[in-house]
């Protein structure tokens, strides 16, 4: 058995600052609101994802942000720590626990993220977040430059999540500028992604609506976005194309004829992504739900 608990990574020094008494920024306004008004503080802290592309930090985190990604290697560490703590390295090896992070992209609720996964021991001295690296591009040539090409046997994959709620951005045939993607990116993009999550509890991201295939009916959100829930039933914004992963399969045959790399081959996984810390929770009849009781346990 195998698991890896991502958290996300532009958030890891807020949460430890707002949290932490005498941390840096403890006492600033948006950690008070977090501290006192758990619910109202969850949304505001949270909205910097669900902005486009730069969004600033909070300014308890200083001058560019330095304080803040500073700040964020002590919750990381506590991270790597408990991952090693779980590994089984006895003989029976019956339990591998994988280092790994959540680039959490969201700009207008277009759900564009990635789980880092660490292949050993051997990471990155920080995650890259959202906030400072606003491009899957620049996550990618991050990841190469402070892991796979370090010369010390790092190596990682990002795992792209939730493609059903991205709008078609999370397999565009694009660089993010609206350039052509170029052979490069494409090499980047297959030596990085090799995997796709098509399954967790936020939707099938398999096939799309209009497919002919009968097992295709699996859990379909009729929405393109993160937001369009109630707005769905009234039209919302159409789903496009590339948003599901057999769109994006057949696309990378049409790519690898084009550039000479395939940038979508790739293999499935399913998660939960529920944000409990529980990768074994799933018996049907005591699901919980997404992140169930988080804000009642601190209202309480």
């Amino acid at each position: 058995a195998f698991s890896v608990l991502p958290d996300h990574a532009q958030l890891l020094a807020e949460t430890h600052m707002c949290s932490t008494p005498g941390a840096p920024g403890h006492d600033a306004l948006v950690c008070r609101i977090n501290r006192f008004f758990p619910a109202l503080g969850y949304m505001v802290v949270n909205s910097r994802v669900y902005q486009a592309v730069g969004a600033p930090r909070y300014a308890m985190c200083g001058p560019d942000g330095a304080l803040c990604r500073e700040q964020a290697r002590g919750p990381w560490r506590e991270i790597v720590d408990a991952a090693d703590a779980a590994y089984d390295r006895t003989a029976a090896c019956s339990f591998t626990s994988f280092v790994g992070y959540e680039w959490t992209g969201m700009p207008h609720g277009q759900k564009i993220h990635r789980n880092v996964v660490f292949r050993n021991d051997r990471h990155q001295a920080v995650p890259t977040n959202y906030i400072d690296t606003p491009t899957a591009e620049g996550l990618r040539r991050t990841l190469v430059a402070e892991c796979l090409d370090r010369g010390d046997g790092c190596d990682a994959i990002a795992i792209p999540h939730n493609p059903n709620v991205s709008n078609g951005l999370l397999f565009r045939t694009t660089r993010e500028d609206g350039g052509p993607l170029t052979t490069d990116l494409a090499a980047l993009r297959a030596r990085l992604e090799r995997l796709v999550e098509v399954t967790q509890h936020k939707g099938d991201s398999e096939c799309g609506l209009a497919s002919e295939d009968e097992l295709c009916g699996y859990e379909k959100l009729p929405f393109a976005k993160v937001g369009e829930e109630s707005s769905s039933l009234l039209g919302g914004t159409p789903i496009p194309p590339l948003s599901y992963a057999r769109e994006a399969l057949a696309e990378g045959l049409v790519q690898q004829r084009a550039l000479g790399v395939n940038p979508f081959a790739f293999g499935l996984v399913g998660s939960t992504d529920t944000h409990l810390a529980a990768p074994g929770l799933v018996d049907e009849s005591d699901f919980v739900g997404h992140a169930a009781g988080t804000v009642t346990h601190r209202l309480a």
